[in-house]
């Protein structure tokens, strides 16, 4: 009798620790329960960087890759009202011109043809023919700040 307790303890122990994992494997990996994170916040999360609330999301576009793994491109723009100086400066934005910076931007369309999805439109992109401001964070993403028309473009390179 005691030997068929014990058996069914190790049983139901086994059991328990098997319903865990896969309670655990459903809510973490498929993010079932979590809350979804708006674009700003899933931005700040992987680059540490925090978005001005005044900054308004203009633009947005998150590429589809299927069951390719990896993380798929994503491309916001947000505008601002006024020149957030102070936010660049703590964020220490470099003002000065960088052609490996420029060039992964124009990457954003290099594949896609006008009308096609997946393009992002020319008024959503930096003009590295005008002053811009520039930041490589962390997570390959790459921030560009555009004064004359108060945008900020931020790319999250595809891997």
């Amino acid at each position: 009798m005691i030997k068929k307790i014990g058996c069914l303890c190790v049983f139901l122990i086994i059991l328990a620790l098997i319903i865990l994992l896969i309670g655990y494997f459903v809510f973490d990996v498929f993010g079932l329960g979590k809350k979804k994170l708006s674009d700003a916040e899933w931005i700040e999360q992987q680059t540490g960087i925090t978005i001005p609330e005044n900054a308004q999301m203009i633009y947005r576009q998150e590429d589809d890759h299927g069951f390719a793994p990896g993380r798929p491109r994503r491309y916001y723009v947000f505008k601002f009202e006024e020149e957030p100086s102070e936010w660049l400066e703590e964020n220490e934005f470099s003002a000065r011109a960088d052609e490996d910076f420029e060039t992964v931007f124009r990457y954003v369309n290099s594949s896609i043809e006008p009308g096609e999805e997946g393009y992002i439109p020319e008024e959503y992109r930096p003009d590295f023919e005008k002053p811009y401001y520039r930041l490589n964070a962390p997570n390959a993403y790459y921030f560009a700040y555009q004064p004359d028309s108060l945008m900020l473009m931020v790319y999250a390179v595809p891997w």
